[in-house]
């Protein structure tokens, strides 16, 4: 790729620059990961008072700074959905939530704010 424009951005693949959808880029990922099961699941009941607290324990919050020390991933779905999927009649798979992942560093109260603003409640996130 030629770098020579000032103006023009690098583009990667792998690891990603900037957040992307689960449901877009990396759907054959995201399968492969959910069918592992070693990712949590965490239900959004309570306005994501559960989601905090989770993050706060995994991911070692220091609270003297509010950040994290660890890094946290975990699946996040609509209460009362019950998991990553389930089973429609006649076969077909509906998938609902989505991958959450909060690096090692992040202020745990500015990241609950933007996941508060960015959620909506209609099944996938």
């Amino acid at each position: 790729m030629d770098n020579s424009d000032s103006d023009s951005e690098t583009i990667r693949t792998w690891p990603f620059a900037a957040a992307r959808s689960t449901a877009s880029d990396c759907s054959d990922l995201l399968t492969a990961l959910l069918a592992t099961n070693v990712l949590d699941e965490i239900s959004d009941a309570n306005d994501l008072d559960s989601v905090e607290e989770y993050i706060r324990m995994k991911g070692v919050v220091d609270n003297s700074i509010g950040r994290t020390q660890l890094g946290v991933a975990f699946w996040l779905y609509p209460s009362g959905l019950h998991g990553p999927y389930h089973d429609l009649e006649g076969g077909a798979v509906e998938r609902h939530g989505t991958l959450i992942t909060v690096e090692a560093g992040v202020d745990v109260n500015e990241f609950m704010s933007g996941l508060r603003s960015r959620l909506t409640k209609n099944g996938v996130y």
